[in-house]
């Protein structure tokens, strides 16, 4: 069996910015990409968004009319209801004087209703494609 510490190193290692949900949507880990990515861009939080409910969160901007937003909050939703394994979108994320787009990954693991939510900076790609 592998140890705690050694996922929470695995997941701490990886480039894309993580977070794990449980089964209602609380934030119960973030790795330290996720940390890096709030710092560098002035999240007022300092735990990133730890203990908040990420559907909340994400419900915010739909509210707002961001279709993406919305979208994004039904693929999350259903794989937490366990009608999906898994959703994912692409979506720009954009800060000032840089363009960036992300594809955003909900996963379905374990027994429990867990659910993996990865953010992968794709913006090379986008760019490439633009060429």
């Amino acid at each position: 069996m592998i140890s705690k510490d050694r996922i929470v190193a695995a997941f701490d290692g990886v480039a894309p910015h993580i977070a794990i949900l449980d089964a209602a949507g609380e934030i119960v880990y973030v790795n330290q990409a996720w940390l890096r990515f709030a710092v560098a861009n002035d999240c007022a939080d300092q735990k990133a968004y730890l203990g908040q409910n990420y559907l909340n969160i994400v419900r915010r901007s739909a509210s707002t009319g961001d279709k993406l937003a919305q979208e994004a909050l039904e693929g999350i939703a259903a794989v937490l209801s366990g009608a999906q394994q898994r959703f994912s979108q692409q979506y720009p994320c954009h800060a000032l004087g840089a363009e960036r787009w992300f594809v955003m990954t909900a996963t379905r693991v374990g027994e429990g209703g867990d659910v993996v939510i990865a953010h992968d900076d794709v913006t090379p790609f986008v760019r490439a494609e633009r060429v």
